[in-house]
């Protein structure tokens, strides 16, 4: 930059500087969804952001990250971003939106979201064959808004019988739901028991995995197969 300044009286003077001009980064800020905000497992997260920069002649990429290790990437254009993506599994997670110019500068916001588990209900009569012996399910177990979990469970075979008295755990994804917790074998407590049964389309039967186990570990009962007829299982998401 160079600066001359002249009167009638005198020659020209001169002054030289050196002008460095720098890119800034852009700056980006997600709007929607709230810190903390909650969506049902299985239902859309979106992801709105607004950002801008300086640089009027600069382009823009971003990259939105999602807790289940989902990632997105675009050309970024009009100073928003909209971006949509369903994650299936519940839990608390960031969600992070980064938008970088084409001089490699970049900006990032983030927003704790959590997903909650879907109410689900699972209820029925299924039996199986084990070594050749039928073993019966029959259950009606849910989980609600709030996550807290209800129901009964019982399984005979034969002469025996086991009946829950607890539900430690429930995860159900699509068609499949898997639960667990303790209960009495024949009257005694200090059993452990672990269900999973695929509620399939109609016309296919559905399948059930049991197993249940004593106190020292032993496995008191144990096997997997298509559910046979006259009996049905339905797996309900609310």
């Amino acid at each position: 930059v160079t600066l001359t300044v002249a009167d009638p009286f005198h020659p020209p003077v001169t002054a030289s500087a050196v002008l460095v001009v720098s890119n800034l980064p852009p700056t980006v800020s997600i709007s929607d969804p709230d810190e903390g905000a909650r969506v049902l497992q299985g239902d859309p997260l979106t992801i709105t952001a607004a950002y801008s920069d300086l640089g009027a002649g600069d382009a823009h990429t971003y990259d939105v990250d999602f807790c289940d290790g989902y990632s997105t990437l675009g050309a970024a254009h009009s100073g928003s971003i909209v971006v949509t993506h369903v994650v299936a599994a519940p839990q608390t997670c960031p969600v992070t939106v980064w938008v970088t110019d084409d001089s490699g500068a970049y900006a990032e916001s983030t927003v704790t979201v959590t997903v909650a588990p879907r109410p689900v209900t699972i209820s029925g009569t299924g039996s199986i064959l084990l070594d050749g012996r039928r073993a019966t399910l029959k259950t009606a177990v849910s989980r609600d808004l709030a996550g807290r979990l209800s129901g009964t469970t019982r399984i005979t075979r034969g002469v025996h019988a086991f009946a829950a008295t607890t539900i430690g755990r429930l995860t159900a994804v699509g068609r499949q739901a898997t639960w667990a917790g303790s209960g009495r074998w024949d009257g005694r407590p200090g059993f452990r028991y672990l269900v999973t049964v695929v509620d399939n389309p109609p016309g296919v039967a559905d399948r059930v995995r049991l197993q249940v186990t004593g106190p020292s570990g032993s496995i008191v009962l144990s096997g997997a197969g298509a559910t046979l007829p006259g009996g049905a299982l339905a797996l309900v998401w609310r």
